[in-house]
């Protein structure tokens, strides 16, 4: 019995030291990358009151800029502007007029992406929106 665990003991360690010298094999182990979220900023305008906000991504924005348009419909004076709020020398300015909601939106969108400030008015007695970009 002595022999036997003697016997074992001594394999054991000699496993250990053999185990123990064997070349480590370490792996490329990647780090996590977190995404970085496309965040917008934006600055906006409600009935001359300033604001400035930071949507998660594009869809928030999207859907932040309905909320504008209802304030328009309700005879509210909203504006926009993505990104910094920096004054801009040149003044080129667009005027979309339109009595569909749907190209309101798409049209104050696809310019506030371009980089232009965006006002948009409804009047109630035509059912038309007019929209105004500046850059």
């Amino acid at each position: 019995m002595k022999k036997t665990i003697k016997t074992v003991a001594l394999f054991l360690g000699m496993s250990l030291v053999a185990a123990s010298c064997q070349k480590e094999n370490v792996e490329d182990f990647q780090t996590p990358v977190l995404e970085q979220a496309e965040t917008v900023t934006m600055h906006y305008v409600i009935d001359g009151e300033v604001y400035q906000t930071v949507f998660a991504n594009e869809q928030a924005w999207n859907d932040f800029l309905d909320y504008l348009i209802g304030l328009a419909e309700e005879g509210h004076r909203v504006s926009f502007r993505r990104g910094g709020n920096e004054q801009r020398v040149s003044k080129d300015v667009v005027t979309y007029v339109t009595t569909d909601h749907d190209k309101a939106h798409t049209w104050a969108y696809e310019m506030g992406k371009a980089g232009y400030e965006v006002s948009i008015s409804y009047d109630e007695k035509t059912k038309e929106y007019t929209c105004i970009a500046i850059k």
